[in-house]
């Protein structure tokens, strides 16, 4: 059990809420909800510098005053 992730929806795939996510692969969920672990070191995802810079763009379209945090 993870701290804080009390119910199931705690967690959920990358695809239920994004066509196309900023890290590849996607976050996919398997039997029971459950995560397959990287073997080696890091989280086993690479950040898309392009599909985080689509991302900025349109955050800055929609909220043009607001400091990207």
């Amino acid at each position: 059990m993870l701290p804080g992730v009390n119910l199931p929806s705690d967690i959920s795939a990358t695809d239920r809420y994004f066509d196309r996510d900023i890290t590849e692969p996607p976050f996919v969920l398997g039997p029971s909800s459950s995560l397959k672990l990287p073997e080696g070191l890091g989280i086993g995802l690479e950040l898309r510098p392009d599909r985080l810079a689509e991302a900025e763009a349109r955050w800055r379209e929609h909220n043009p005053f607001a400091p990207l945090l």
